[in-house]
């Protein structure tokens, strides 16, 4: 009698509700919300991929401003001097024994077996003190040069040249940045600094192409923007699609939306953690100093997508919380008085 009497109470279910929450569709509201959470956060990194990395002149305003950082400075000059000395051991090592100036007017003589079997960075030996005191005045005229007003210029083409390199169709080999055009202004800080004899031996073009990524790391960095290339255009249309899908089958849309915003929010933060390990993964890879401009390189670029990542985030979470005050408001409007 009492159930009879309290199943007349309770309305009828409409076929529209009783579609909604039928076991396929609940199931398939999960798995549309789950790929949702995977999609969107990879379709931010492919749009901000696709803005700023694939876009030359985005890419060079966006990196323009290391010129000025001295930690960028000091490892571009250590890195020109040790390819300098290793390249250049005529014009940079002395043998011990001889008593003459390194730099002079008569024809050097070839190093010794000594000092060329010792390091192929710094061609003197710890005793050879002119020879020490002689690199360590090519490396501070290159770092004046690197400090000049001239390289903000030589630092944004020789960024323009590596995206290019990194971007162009059939593109391979290392990733370098070329700074040979800063050679005459490497001559002059030598002057300047009065060491005119020195300046015959700055470096050549070559040791100031600065290698980065080897060819097989530059090569996998080179197929990550192949498809980041149609990915920034796919990945948002598709996350959209599995949004609206997963909210037309839950059987609460309003529940659904919470979901959503949560989701997106904590597969946000896991995403640039993952990011954050390839970013220190990637500088692991490269030898020093070259590290330490990867690094630099690395942490201006991502500045912006961990902005977006916190801002959609931020915007899960909002959505989530919204959703459930909705949701426990409505609940105490139904909840009959006693």
């Amino acid at each position: 009698m009492t159930s009879a009497r309290d199943g007349a109470r309770r309305p009828p279910k409409s076929s529209a509700a009783a579609r909604r929450s039928s076991p396929w569709r609940r199931l398939l509201t999960w798995v549309l919300m789950l790929l949702f959470c995977l999609a969107a956060p990879l379709a931010l990194l492919a749009v901000w991929g696709r803005v700023t990395l694939l876009n030359t002149d985005a890419y060079v305003i966006a990196v323009r401003s290391l010129a000025a950082d001295a930690t960028v400075q000091d490892a571009l000059a250590r890195a020109a001097t040790e390819a300098a000395a290793s390249g250049s051991a005529n014009a940079l090592a002395t043998p011990v024994a001889r008593s003459t100036p390194m730099i002079s007017d008569a024809p050097l003589a070839a190093p010794t077996a000594r000092a060329v079997d010792a390091t192929p960075v710094v061609v003197v030996t710890a005793s050879d003190t002119r020879g020490a005191r002689q690199v360590e005045t090519l490396r501070a005229g290159i770092r004046n040069a690197f400090a000049s007003d001239e390289f903000t210029d030589a630092w944004a083409e020789a960024n323009r040249a590596l995206q290019q390199s990194l971007t162009a169709r059939g593109a391979a080999g290392p990733l370098l940045l070329d700074f040979s055009a800063l050679a005459p202004e490497i001559q002059r800080a030598l002057v300047e600094t009065g060491a005119a004899d020195l300046a015959r031996a700055a470096p050549p073009p070559d040791a100031l192409r600065i290698e980065l990524l080897g060819a097989a790391d530059a090569d996998r960095v080179r197929g990550l923007l192949r498809a980041v290339r149609w990915s920034g255009i796919l990945l948002p249309i598709v996350a959209a699609a599995l949004l609206i899908g997963s909210v037309w089958a839950a059987p609460s849309r309003l529940r659904a939306v919470g979901r959503a915003g949560l989701g997106l929010a904590l597969a946000t933060i896991v995403l640039m953690l993952v990011v954050l390990i390839g970013q220190s993964v990637l500088a692991g890879r490269t030898p020093d100093p070259a590290a330490e401009i990867v690094a630099a390189l690395l942490d201006r670029l991502l500045q912006q997508p961990v902005l977006w990542a916190l801002a959609m985030a931020s915007i899960g979470l909002a959505v989530a919380a919204l959703v459930a005050g909705a949701a426990w408001s409505r609940g105490r409007r139904q909840t009959p008085a006693i």
